[in-house]
């Protein structure tokens, strides 16, 4: 299967000035993970449990490597593998840093999923499927697997990308991960429509540029220009940023923001790494909606 060249989104070893530089100005804010380290400590008041000591320690390594400080999350993930070797978040942080190129990062990233499958078992599967990222020892997994979807996908490797990105749908279908974004676009970037509508008709409530851009391209590829045309107009209204993109006349940035507002350039540049790919590879469609003028009020 052919690949495609994309800009990786895992972080990739830097000279030494650059690995030991911390965001002085994020030091105040709170990690991304805050929440859900205070809701573990609540379990483990006391600080016995290996297991909570080794997450306590991966916390500390990620909120590290959103610092690029690559050398103390590896130092910190290292001992948190140590306490626990079943500590999947260790383990996925580990895998980034230690992972010289594409293939071998895959590698690690299956090998880390599969380490989090044996140590939830299937007694744990069968039970929180439904909602999966309600239990907060299940979503170690899921951020593995997610990552290794989204690695997948930019390898070009999309139907094994889908089939990750489906079953972590059907055990988490509240989709706190935003999985079915990249997933609609896996779907279009294959022409498979039946896949779009149904995940358009499963999230009928969604409001998003992702899939509002995502519906005009499905509309498109199905022939019905009508269609597409009335689709574009709630687009363009849902984020008339989008459209720039697509059109060529701005370059979609390499990494994305790690934070986004609706109807605001940020989601764009989310839209477009979630889409954008899709659209690519179909250039009629971008051909097309260059000719589309926006009607006036």
């Amino acid at each position: 299967m052919a690949k495609r060249t994309s800009k990786k989104s895992t972080p990739r070893k830097k000279s030494a000035k650059k690995r030991n530089l911390k965001k002085k100005e994020n030091d105040a804010l709170p990690g991304p993970h805050v929440i859900e380290q205070m809701m573990r400590g609540m379990f483990d008041a006391g600080g016995r449990d290996p297991g909570f000591a080794a997450q306590e320690l991966t916390y500390e390594a990620m909120d590290a490597m959103a610092n690029e400080d690559w050398d103390r999350a590896a130092e910190l993930a290292a001992k948190a593998a140590k306490l626990d070797p079943d500590c999947v978040d260790a383990l996925l942080v580990l895998s980034n840093l230690g992972s010289e190129n594409e293939d071998e990062l895959i590698d690690n990233l299956r090998r880390t999923v599969e380490r989090a499958e044996r140590a939830l078992g299937p007694k744990s599967f069968r039970e929180f499927e439904g909602h999966f990222w309600g239990f907060l020892e299940t979503r170690p997994y899921m951020r593995a697997r997610a990552q290794l979807a989204a690695v997948l996908n930019e390898a070009g490797e999309v139907d094994e990308a889908v089939e990750h990105y489906e079953d972590m749908l059907r055990l988490n279908p509240n989709d706190n991960q935003g999985l079915r974004y990249p997933l609609v676009g896996c779907y279009l970037e294959r022409r498979n429509l039946a896949g779009a509508e149904r995940l358009f008709a499963e999230y009928p409530q969604e409001g998003s540029a992702m899939f509002a851009w995502a519906q005009v391209l499905a509309s498109f590829l199905a022939g019905d220009e009508t269609a597409a045309a009335n689709a574009l107009v709630e687009a363009r209204g849902v984020n008339k940023h989008v459209e720039a993109y697509l059109t060529g006349r701005k370059k979609t940035p390499d990494g994305g923001p790690d934070y986004y507002s609706p109807g605001e350039p940020s989601e764009a540049i989310v839209c477009m790494h979630s889409i954008g790919t899709a659209w690519t590879m179909h250039p009629r469609a971008a051909e097309w909606l260059k000719r589309q003028k926006p009607k006036r009020k």
